[in-house]
């Protein structure tokens, strides 16, 4: 058996066509706590049907770089705390 995690199809797709087996009795399908389980065969069937074949997902977008001026003012805080702590004596 397939959890969602482990399919071919992308994890909501295989909960739905899931929970429409069992409903339906197609057979194929289980439950397991929050796990949603198909035969091999059955994830076959669900991709044969290719209605809801997954399409592929889009990158994931990366993080902007930080600007100079942002640096500039981590830096500066980063400083400052450090001069607090010396002049309290490490208190």
């Amino acid at each position: 058996m397939i959890d969602q995690a482990h399919s071919d199809l992308r994890p909501r797709i295989h909960r739905e066509a899931c929970k429409r087996r069992m409903k339906n009795g197609e057979g194929g399908a289980g439950r397991d706590g929050r796990r949603y389980l198909l035969t091999r065969e059955a994830v076959r069937e669900e991709l044969a049907r290719g209605a809801r074949s997954p399409a592929p997902r889009p990158a994931a977008k990366e993080a902007p770089p930080k600007s100079r001026a942002r640096d500039l003012g981590d830096f500066e805080r980063e400083v400052m705390s450090g001069l607090r702590a010396v002049k309290d004596g490490g208190r």
